[in-house]
């Protein structure tokens, strides 16, 4: 096998890394979207409930409900955020930037070789375990805690408990 053939073999698994990723992505945020669906119609279910009943013991069922959901749409949030990571790499290095300064794709297209740069790594372990500078960035990113309070997750979940809370409050003063 020729060194040209090895690359342009290289350079369609790289393509199809991107559009898996973008696709990896798209999906993510659709269970994301999901979650959010179903955080909402459960806990309206079982505040309905509860206010009816004038009951607030069944309104705090909703708290831990959303703290399930809130805690899973974070875990799929870093999920989606390992691959953005990856993404991130693979733009750096398509567009010569950064660690890829001086042996980025310009240059891989050059050599007719992408060197060390890894090929097909959708969620970036590979990558990672290269690059010093990658790791930290790519453990900044996914971490749990961290996708806990990202806005996209987090606003609609505390909204959630927060109304939980007072709704609590105003039908325990109903019930007084």
């Amino acid at each position: 096998m020729s060194k040209k053939s090895i690359f342009d073999y290289q350079l369609d698994i790289l393509i199809k890394e991107i559009e898996r990723i973008g696709n990896l992505i798209l999906h993510l945020d659709d269970i994301s979207f999901k979650i959010k669906g179903l955080a909402v119609t459960v806990w309206a279910i079982i505040v309905g409930w509860g206010v009816q009943a004038t009951n607030p013991e069944l309104v705090s069922i909703s708290i831990p409900v959303l703290l399930f959901t809130w805690s899973l749409d974070a875990l799929f949030k870093s999920y989606q955020r390992r691959s953005r990571a990856r993404m991130a790499y693979i733009e750096d290095f398509m567009n010569n930037v950064g660690k890829f300064k001086n042996d980025g794709l310009r240059e891989a297209f050059q050599k007719q070789s992408f060197d060390k740069f890894i090929i097909y790594d959708p969620i970036g372990r590979l990558s990672y375990r290269t690059d010093e500078e990658f790791l930290k960035y790519y453990k900044k990113r996914t971490n749990f805690w961290r996708c806990l309070l990202v806005s996209s997750v987090g606003l609609l979940h505390l909204a959630l408990l927060i109304c939980s809370f007072i709704i609590i409050t105003l039908v325990r003063y109903v019930t007084l």
